[in-house]
């Protein structure tokens, strides 16, 4: 079982094995977290990254297309935590080692922005007096013939 600094402490990104993808849901689920669940089989670019971020997030409901850039995606990834009035937020990944290498630039970018939309909207937060917000993201990592939960 996780504890509340193996989830909230530390790192903002941390990577789980498959067996231990329920165990995490539940305890995200038991500390409040909003997760959003974003499989990357199949994805090969940015575009298709983009496409499941918009999916996964319901991101159709704040814009009508996919976002094209980072810049875009942090907008939208922005208006969902702030419209929603979110205080945690947790991405999990799910990835196979081909998955992995074939998206790890990608992965990085992803990580980026999701700190840094942590840090950008506590700030507008402490200013407004209002509570914080945690984002994590969680890559649960399953090797090629290891099923996730």
């Amino acid at each position: 079982m996780y504890s509340d600094f193996d989830l909230l402490g530390g790192f903002v990104v941390k990577l789980v094995p498959p067996t231990q993808g329920r165990p995490l849901r539940e305890a995200l689920r038991r500390l409040g977290f909003t997760t959003y669940a974003l499989d990357l089989a199949g994805v090969r670019d940015k575009s298709d990254l983009f496409g499941r971020l918009h999916g996964a997030l319901g991101l159709g409901e704040l814009v009508p297309g996919v976002p094209t850039g980072w810049d875009g995606m942090s907008d939208c990834l922005w208006q969902r935590v702030t419209l929603d009035g979110l205080t945690n937020a947790a991405l999990v990944l799910r990835a196979t080692n081909a998955a992995l290498a074939r998206n790890l630039d990608m992965i990085f970018q992803l990580a980026e922005v999701w700190i840094q939309l942590e840090q950008a909207v506590c700030e507008a937060r402490r200013e407004a007096g209002e509570p914080p917000f945690r984002a994590r993201l969680f890559i649960e990592h399953a090797a090629a013939d290891e099923p996730a939960e």
